[in-house]
């Protein structure tokens, strides 16, 4: 496992790399206020399932840097790509949980060919009023994020994956992110647990992801 900083989008990114050099590359995206020790219940899972995983520290939390806010979902999609291209890595599988997912769908509208899959865990297209809350500068890329409109143009197999008893990003707001996807492209998954279920109840959650990405690669 390494650890280490690149410099890109005007900040300093803090990231870990676990897995074989050769395995296929999958890059984690955390959600609002979680480092990248916040992937520790999947990063083994997903070694042992023959994936070289990447996990970062987002702008404002962990090691990263921690310019002032508001930040933005499609400022926070720049900093992966300027860690992924500083990497120098091949084309990928994408996961984002909760603002992550945001995070991702602003990736993959931006740089589809970069990608394998897609998966978007305890997320949405659009914010409605029920998640609009304060939590500092990372919650505006939260709530501010509106991909509504252009997550439609993804094309990548993309696997929206919700919580049954998730209350802060409810199962039907993430059904309303799968039915805006193109014909063909979407997954539906559920899994038991509530917003934090791949912490709560790692286990359904990591093999729903593992699943999906071995349907979509080279596993």
């Amino acid at each position: 496992m390494t650890s280490d900083f690149v410099h890109g989008n005007g900040i300093d990114i803090h990231y870990r790399i676990a897995g074989e050099a050769a395995a296929p590359p999958l890059v984690l995206i955390n959600g609002v206020g979680d480092d990248l020790d916040g992937w520790a219940n999947q990063v083994d899972d997903f070694v042992r399932a023959g994936l070289r995983v990447i996990s970062y520290d987002n702008r404002g939390v962990g090691r990263s840097g921690q310019p002032p806010g508001p930040y933005t979902s499609a400022e926070m999609a720049a900093d992966t790509k300027a860690l992924v291209t500083a990497l120098g890595l091949p084309r990928f599988h994408l996961a984002g949980v909760s603002m992550g997912g945001a995070i991702a769908q602003e990736y993959a509208v931006a740089h589809p060919g970069d990608l394998l899959s897609l998966v978007l865990a305890n997320t949405f297209a659009v914010a409605d009023p029920f998640t609009a809350a304060a939590f500092g500068a990372q919650m505006a890329a939260l709530t501010g994020h509106d991909c509504a409109g252009r997550i439609g143009a993804v094309t990548v197999p993309t696997l929206v994956l919700a919580a049954s008893g998730d209350i802060i990003i409810r199962p039907e707001l993430s059904r309303r992110l799968f039915d805006a996807l193109g014909d063909g492209v979407g997954t539906w998954a559920v899994v038991p647990g509530g917003h934090a279920a791949f912490w709560e109840n790692p286990r359904p959650w990591n093999s729903a992801v593992i699943d999906f990405v071995r349907r979509n690669g080279t596993l």
